[in-house]
């Protein structure tokens, strides 16, 4: 297969210098490696990112895959039904494992995963050119979501994104049954992992599968074992994950989620301006270059036609499945933060692989790029401007350190429960397991009921238990008194909340409970 793919994607360009030729694709991934370790070395955490880390951080000490960021609904402790597939936080485990700071493993694991994604996307095309439009529309369209800059997943699963659609596309165009099965296997085992990173991953899943079925240009009989083999690769990876899921949770994906009550026209107006900003610029570039340049005659482009109509189709199928996928679940499900250009970003990067796609067949203008200074001076300008247009675009929402984690540092143990609305951040700098609400779906702290209940299942795992109330907890006590909880003032700590658009001090009640 290997042997295939290389004569049929080589770069045969004899009029080009041979430095260019044989070093253009490694500069500019080198380039943008530096880039994003410059622009991204501050981090940013945000609620889930801070839950990806405690699972990292479990996975490395208890070898499994849980967290404990605790819920009232929670089934086992540490709690095992997670909204969070288990991927990104296992890579995450990683550098953490060789002794690496959670800022410094999300920083690497960004860094590689970006570079990785854009190398995938680029490497079958043999003009520089396209090459550096592509890419730059990528790096655009990532810094504008402000995605590198965030402990998010998406980074990762785009890059497997990537993966699977090119390799699908490598087996519709191979010469060879080997190469066939081979490259969709690999397909269906990285569209997989993406959805192991993400559950919206079920959309690369529902794209590599119809894709497949389609195929472009191959006969019936090809196009059954293709998609045989994405299916074998597909339930080779995804599957020991669901039987896991259903034997130790009873459930595929995770906790159920209340039904949405966001209003249509809300969501409908969030994905016309995210088109708006970014899908549309993009999309505009890409057509345009691909019906205004000539296209290439050349013999070799022969043997490219059942990759390239491959990659369009993906592309174009991947950028639907991806909104239509987003749509569905804010229309299902209540989900606690409105549909943005973080949830279209993979939408963005199939249209980015179909204008590719189309790019691909076309001839550059004659001498662009013939001398070196110009392709020095594209590769060097967002090195030296994207740390600038990355502190623009991104907004710091990493939790602070406060006087309340101090003071929970210096009075509580390390296997002590802490209860309080919205708490990750205390886990995230105490190290103390919590107990929290504040998700759509969790249950409210403030119902005696359900913390006595938790309390009489799981309280042996603890030590003390504090309860946190930022205000006057008066009104709660009284509850929880009457499901039989002893609550007792030990202390109020004049702190600021976590979140940094929230500095005002606050008087916050520190409670212990006795059960």
């Amino acid at each position: 297969m290997a042997g295939d793919v290389e004569r049929a994607f080589s770069p045969e360009c004899p009029e080009r210098p041979s430095w260019l030729r044989r070093h253009w694709r490694a500069g500019l991934l080198a380039a943008v490696a530096l880039l994003l370790a410059i622009s991204c070395r501050d981090m940013h955490l945000n609620p889930d990112s801070v839950h990806y880390i405690d699972m990292a951080r479990t996975m490395i000490r208890e070898h499994t895959v849980a967290s404990w960021h605790l819920t009232l609904n929670a089934e086992r402790v540490p709690m095992t039904n997670l909204y969070w597939p288990p991927l990104y936080p296992a890579l995450l485990a990683v550098p953490m494992a060789a002794g690496a700071s959670a800022e410094t493993a999300t920083w690497l694991i960004a860094v590689i995963s970006y570079t990785a994604a854009l190398g995938v996307l680029v490497w079958w095309l043999r003009q520089p050119e396209w090459a550096l439009a592509v890419g730059a529309g990528f790096i655009y369209l990532s810094f504008a979501c402000g995605l590198p800059f965030r402990a998010l997943s998406e980074g990762p699963y785009v890059g497997l994104m990537l993966g699977a659609l090119l390799c699908l596309a490598t087996a519709a165009g191979g010469r060879s049954r080997q190469a066939v099965l081979g490259a969709g296997l690999l397909s269906g085992a990285l569209a997989a992992a993406a959805m192991l990173c993400r559950h919206a991953g079920v959309a690369t899943v529902a794209t590599v599968l119809l894709v497949a079925i389609l195929a472009p240009g191959t006969s019936r009989r090809r196009r059954a074992g293709l998609l045989l083999a994405v299916l074998v690769g597909v339930v080779v990876v995804l599957g020991p994950w669901l039987a896991r899921q259903i034997m130790v949770n009873g459930e595929l994906f995770g906790p159920h989620r209340p039904v949405s009550r966001r209003p249509l026209a809300a969501m409908f107006r969030a994905l016309g301006s995210s088109i708006y900003l970014d899908f549309g610029a993009i999309l505009l570039a890409m057509v345009v270059g691909a019906v205004g340049l000539r296209r290439a005659q050349e013999p070799a482009n022969a043997s490219r036609r059942g990759f390239v109509s491959a990659a369009l189709l993906g592309g174009i199928v991947g950028a639907v499945a991806h909104i239509a996928v987003t749509m569905a679940s804010q229309m299902m499900y209540q989900i606690d933060v409105p549909p943005s250009t973080c949830y279209f970003f993979p939408a963005y990067v199939s249209v980015l692989l179909a204008g590719g796609s189309l790019l691909a067949t076309c001839t550059p203008p004659a001498g662009v790029l013939r001398r070196r200074w110009p392709l020095v001076v594209i590769a060097g300008a967002p090195i030296a401007l994207g740390p600038l247009f990355a502190g623009m675009v991104a907004t710091d929402v990493t939790p602070r350190y406060t006087p309340l984690d101090a003071w929970i540092e210096q009075n509580t143990a390390p296997g002590d429960l802490i209860i309080a609305h919205r708490a990750w951040p205390i886990r995230l700098h105490t190290g103390r397991p919590v107990l929290e609400s504040g998700q759509a779906a969790d249950p409210p702290i403030t119902d005696g009921q359900l913390v006595s209940r938790f309390l009489e299942r799981f309280g042996h795992h603890f030590g003390d238990v504090y309860v946190i109330f930022f205000g006057d907890p008066e009104r709660f006590v009284a509850e929880y008194e009457q499901a039989g909880l002893d609550v007792e003032r030990v202390a109020t700590v004049r702190s600021r909340r976590h979140d940094y658009d929230r500095p005002a001090l606050h008087d916050v009640a520190v409670l212990r409970l006795r059960h």
